[in-house]
């Protein structure tokens, strides 16, 4: 190898590191908490880096950039699966949309779609995080009445007629135990 390969390999190592480092910083900063227009990416991995988590929780991956994709192109690309999931955006096609358009409608695309998975109706979903020292946290956003409300018991009523007690056992219309109500819901006579 010669010099003019080392100090490229060098340079393509240091890029990359600063590449990493950008995009950490971007995941640190969290999901977006208002509609509001997000400040314009520079490079299509800060576009990535702001709807990893809309993808994330509804199981899916964001597309990666192509080598030689212009930036609004790829944002295009990014907002398009992400518009079915806002009332406001999903009639829309993002490839008729203008660079401010985009950014607009990234935002909000991205805040709907966390906002829906997060909202308290429909069955339970997780979502997989991990913090800073690596464990892992998992968050359930749903009605927990919705997917477990199938395994309750229903409530089992008994009506016995204690009036007529004094009447001997054999006297018509005195409560005579005939069964036992087991606690899982089944009947067992009683021997006589």
């Amino acid at each position: 190898m010669n010099a003019s390969t080392d100090a490229r390999q060098v340079d393509m190592r240091e890029i990359n590191r600063e590449r990493q480092a950008q995009h950490d910083r971007l995941m640190a900063r969290g999901r977006p908490t208002s509609k509001a227009p997000l400040p314009e990416p520079k490079t299509p991995w800060e576009a990535q880096a702001r709807a990893e988590r809309a993808y994330r929780i509804h199981g899916l991956r964001p597309p990666e950039p192509t080598f030689g994709e212009p930036l609004l192109q790829y944002r295009r690309r990014l907002v398009q699966p992400l518009m079915a999931h806002s009332d406001q955006w999903k009639r829309v096609s993002a490839w008729k949309l203008d660079s401010q358009s985009v950014g607009i409608a990234e935002a909000q695309c991205i805040a709907d779609a966390i906002e829906k998975f997060e909202a308290p109706t429909g069955a339970l979903r997780m979502e997989e995080t991990r913090d800073d020292a690596g464990r892992t946290i998992r968050r359930f956003y749903g009605d927990p009445e919705e997917t477990w409300g199938i395994f309750k018991q229903v409530p089992l009523y008994a009506r016995f007629d204690f009036w007529n007690v004094g009447r001997g056992p054999n006297a018509p219309g005195v409560a005579k135990p005939v069964a036992t109500l087991m606690s899982d819901g089944s009947t067992r006579a009683i021997r006589e």
